[in-house]
C-alpha cells in the first residue's frame, strides 16, 4: 500500500464501526417477539391443511425464542464466554425473524404450487424444521465472534433455539421419524456453512498476523461495550507481540511561578491511538494522571507522529510518565519570551514562540483539511531551527481541521512543505524579535463527561502568555481534531480579549469509539458552547496571570514499544480486506446451505 493511502484506508477501517449498533433492552424486544410470533402463527394457520389451533401455533414460535434468549447468557458464561442480555434477546428475536422469513417464502412456493397443480402441498413442518435448522447460522456466526471464538465451546449456545424449536414443534405438530431426520440433516448443513464462514473469515489475520481475525474483533468489540476495561489486555497483548521497539523523543515546557508549577506541557513523540483507552489512547488522561502529584495542569499537545507510533501497550505510556519526572529535576528557567508570531505559506499556517533560546511551534492546514503530519515532517523542522541557532525546538501538529478519511500529510509532499517553510519563517521572526518578561496564566474547562461527544476529560486546556507586548492564548481540546470552521470561529472570538491565539487537539482517539469513529470536536457538541467555554477559559486564564518562568527540556526514552513502520497499514489492510470478503463469503455460504438442505428434503 501508497504511503499516502494509508490514511485513508484507516478511515476506512474505522469507519466499518458505523455498521455496528447498540443492541435494544430486553424489555424493548419483548412486545416485537410476540408480534412476530403472531405473525408466524397466522402464517402457519395460513399453510397448513388441518384446522390448527392459534394459541398452539403461537407457542411453538414464542416459546422457543424467549426460551433462547433467556438461556444463551448463562450457557455462555458457564463456558467462560462473554454475553449481554441485550446481545442475547437481539439474536434470538433476529433467529425468530429468519424463520418466519422462511415460512414467508414457503407460503408463496405453496401457493404458486396450487395454482400450477391445484393441490396445496402440505409441507409446513418441513419449512418450520429448515426455518429453526438454519437458525444456527446466524446464530453460531454471531457468537463465535462476540461470546466465545471456540467452536466447541459456542456451539451449545448455538443450539438452543434449533433444538428447543424442533422440541416443541413435536409437541404440537406429530413428526415422523423423516422429519427429525430431515430436521436435523439441515442442522448439520448450515451449522457447516456457519463453521465455513467463520474459518474464512479468520485468513486476512491469520495471513498478516499469525493471530485469529474472529477472535481480535471479538475483543475489539468488548472494548467498544466498554472501553474502560473490555477485550484491553487481550487487544494490548495482540499489539504488543507485534510491536517494533524505537527511541522516543520527550519534550517538556514548564511554566513556574512562585506558588509552583503553572502549567506542564509534555510533548512525546507519541501517537494517542489506535481507540478507546487501549495502548497509547487517552494518551492526555494517562499522562495527567501519572504526573498529577507533580502538578493536575499537565496539558499534552498532539506531536507529528502517525498510527506508526502508537504505544503497543498502556505500560509503555508509564516510561513517558518517568522521563519526564527525570527531566524536572534538569530544569534551567529563564523569565523572558517573544511575541507569537504567524506565518502563512501555500496551504499552511505555523506560529513560533521563542522562550530564551527554545521555540515552541504549531502548525496546521487549517482552513484546509489535514490528519496527523508526518514524523520526518516535524523532524526537519527541529533541525532547520537549531541550525539557525536554536536550542530546543518543540513541534506540535495543531490537528484542528478535519473531515471524514482525510490523508496523512507525508513529508516530501506540496504541503509538508508548505509546513515546513511556514514554521522556519516563524521561528526566525520570533529568534530576531525582542524578548520580554513573561507572565502566565491557565485554566481548564470541562465541555462533557461522555467520549462520545467528541471531547475527552481533559476539556479545553488554555494558556495565555504576556509578555508586555501581546497577549497569545494556546486553546488544547482533548478531542481528535476539529470540525472545519471551527478553529476559525474560535479564533475570531477570543481574540478579542488576546492579540493572537491558536487553536489545537491532542488527538485523543478515546473519543473514537463511536458509531462510525469519525468524531471531531465540534460534530456533537453545539458549536455555540464550544466557543463560549473557549472565550470563557480564555478569560480565566487572563484573570489568574502570574509573573512566570519558563523551562524546555528534552529526553530521550530506548526500547519504547510502538506498533512501527507499516503496522498500521497492514492492519487496516487485513479489516479492510476480511470486511471486502465476508459480504461474498456469507451469501456464498448461506445460500450453499440452503441449497444443499433443499437437495436433502428432496431426496429424503
Amino acid at each position: 500500500m501508497k504511503k499516502s493511502d494509508v490514511g485513508k484506508a484507516y478511515s476506512s477501517a474505522v469507519s466499518l464501526t458505523g455498521k455496528l449498533f447498540y443492541a435494544p433492552k430486553p424489555s424493548a424486544l419483548i412486545i416485537p417477539i410476540l408480534l412476530s410470533a403472531v405473525i408466524g402463527a397466522v402464517l402457519i394457520l395460513a399453510s397448513v391443511i388441518e384446522a390448527f389451533r392459534f394459541i398452539s401455533a403461537f407457542l411453538v414460535l414464542a416459546i422457543p425464542t424467549f426460551l433462547t434468549a433467556l438461556l444463551t447468557k448463562p450457557v455462555i458464561e458457564k463456558l467462560k464466554g462473554e454475553m449481554y442480555w441485550r446481545r442475547s434477546f437481539l439474536l434470538a428475536f433476529v433467529s425468530l425473524l429468519l424463520i418466519i422469513g422462511f415460512m414467508l417464502l414457503g407460503l408463496v412456493l405453496q401457493a404458486f404450487y396450487f395454482r400450477l397443480e391445484g393441490i396445496w402441498p402440505d409441507i409446513t413442518v418441513q419449512i418450520l424444521l429448515f426455518g429453526y435448522a438454519s437458525t444456527i447460522y446466524i446464530r453460531h456466526t454471531v457468537l463465535v465472534a462476540i461470546a466465545n471464538n471456540e467452536h466447541r465451546r459456542s456451539i451449545f449456545a448455538s443450539l438452543i433455539q434449533p433444538l428447543s424449536g424442533f422440541l416443541f414443534l413435536g409437541l404440537f405438530f406429530p413428526l415422523t421419524l423423516l422429519d427429525i431426520l430431515k430436521g436435523f440433516s439441515f442442522l448439520i448443513v448450515f451449522f457447516l456453512a456457519s463453521f465455513f464462514f467463520v474459518e474464512i473469515a479468520k485468513k486476512p489475520f491469520n495471513r498478516g498476523f499469525g493471530i485469529d481475525g474472529v477472535e481480535l474483533f471479538r475483543y475489539f468489540i468488548d472494548h467498544f461495550t466498554e472501553p474502560e476495561t473490555g477485550g484491553k489486555k487481550q487487544l494490548e497483548k495482540f499489539f504488543n507481540s507485534i510491536a517494533t521497539p524505537i527511541e522516543v523523543n520527550v519534550s517538556t515546557i514548564t511554566f513556574s511561578t512562585e506558588s509552583g508549577i503553572k502549567a506542564l506541557v509534555v510533548v512525546p513523540t507519541i501517537h494517542p491511538g489506535p481507540f478507546g483507552t487501549i495502548c497509547s489512547s487517552d494518551l492526555p488522561a494517562k499522562l495527567g494522571d501519572g504526573l498529577s502529584n507533580i502538578t493536575k495542569n499537565v496539558i499534552v499537545p498532539h506531536a507529528a507522529t502517525t498510527h506508526d507510533y502508537n504505544a503497543a501497550t498502556t505500560e509503555e505510556c508509564k516510561k513517558i510518565v518517568g522521563t519526564v519526572k527525570s527531566l524536572l529535576n534538569k530544569n534551567n528557567y529563564s523569565s523572558r519570551c517573544s511575541k507569537l508570531f504567524r506565518s502563512d505559506i501555500g496551504k499552511a499556517t505555523a506560529t513560533a514562540q521563542v522562550f530564551d533560546n527554545s521555540v515552541f511551534v504549531t502548525s496546521s492546514l487549517a482552513p484546509n483539511p489535514g490528519d496527523d503530519i508526518d514524523y520526518p515532517v516535524g523532524l526537519s523542522i527541529i533541525e532547520n531551527a537549531k541550525s539557525v541557532g536554536i536550542k530546543n525546538c518543540i513541534f506540535v501538529d495543531a490537528h484542528n481541521c478535519g473531515v471524514p478519511r482525510g490523508s496523512i500529510i507525508r513529508f516530501g509532499s506540496k504541503e509538508s512543505k508548505d509546513i515546513v517553510n511556514s514554521s522556519i519563517k516563524s521561528i526566525k521572526s520570533a529568534k530576531n524579535s525582542a524578548k520580554n518578561e513573561l507572565k502566565v496564566g491557565y485554566h481548564q474547562e470541562i465541555l462533557t463527561n461522555h467520549w462520545e461527544d467528541g471531547s475527552g476529560s481533559r476539556g479545553i486546556q488554555t494558556i495565555v502568555i504576556d509578555n508586555k507586548n501581546q497577549k497569545s492564548a494556546y486553546l488544547v481540546f482533548d478531542g481528535n481534531n476539529m470540525v472545519m470552521g471551527l478553529r476559525e470561529r474560535i479564533r475570531k472570538r477570543v481574540k478579542e480579549f488576546v492579540d493572537e491565539a491558536e487553536v489545537l487537539t491532542t488527538d485523543n482517539h478515546s473519543v473514537n469509539v463511536t458509531f462510525g469513529g469519525y468524531n471531531p470536536v465540534g460534530l456533537k457538541i453545539d458549536e455555540g458552547k464550544i466557543i463560549r467555554a473557549s472565550v470563557e477559559s480564555v478569560k480565566e486564564a487572563i484573570n489568574n496571570m502570574e509573573k512566570a518562568k519558563v523551562a524546555f527540556n528534552s529526553g530521550t526514552i530506548k526500547d519504547f514499544k510502538v506498533f512501527g513502520e507499516d503496522t498500521a497499514a497492514r492492519l487496516t489492510t487485513s479489516i479492510n480486506s476480511t470486511a471486502a470478503i465476508l459480504k461474498m463469503t456469507g451469501l456464498l455460504t448461506m445460500s450453499s446451505g440452503i441449497i444443499l438442505s433443499l437437495l436433502i428434503s428432496f431426496v429424503l
